[in-house]
């Protein structure tokens, strides 16, 4: 079984990763992630996720406890992330921009961000 945890859960992209994860036969959902709607099952943000029996927990990055973890945060909220999951030996899969490119300055140009973790 892979436990898998979701940083930024409750948006459109977390959304989508756990209804495509939810019936994954070796799949353990251990944590998701908000903020905003902390201890609130997934399905009263996401309807279609119904029966499914997990609540969106507001923990830190350093208490997330999973073989992958899947960063599905708006651009630039992934650099301040990832670097600490890679050096606790977690895989992770970043579903923003901020790892997309191979080059950096592609990012900055396209995002207009400064990249302050590049890998």
């Amino acid at each position: 079984m892979i436990e898998i945890g979701i940083i930024g859960g409750s948006g459109y992209t977390g959304g989508e990763l756990l209804r495509l994860l939810k019936n994954h036969k070796n799949v353990n959902i251990t944590a998701v992630t908000s903020r905003q709607y902390d201890g609130v099952n997934v399905s009263k943000v996401h309807p279609h996720l119904r029966g499914m029996d997990i609540k969106f927990d507001d923990i830190s990055v350093e208490d997330i406890d999973a073989d992958i973890v899947f960063t599905a945060t708006p651009h630039g909220a992934s650099m301040n992330i990832v670097p600490k999951l890679i050096e606790r030996d977690i895989k992770v899969i970043d579903l923003s921009g901020d790892y997309r490119f191979d080059d950096i300055n592609v990012y900055e140009k396209w995002y207009g961000l400064k990249h302050s973790a590049p890998l």
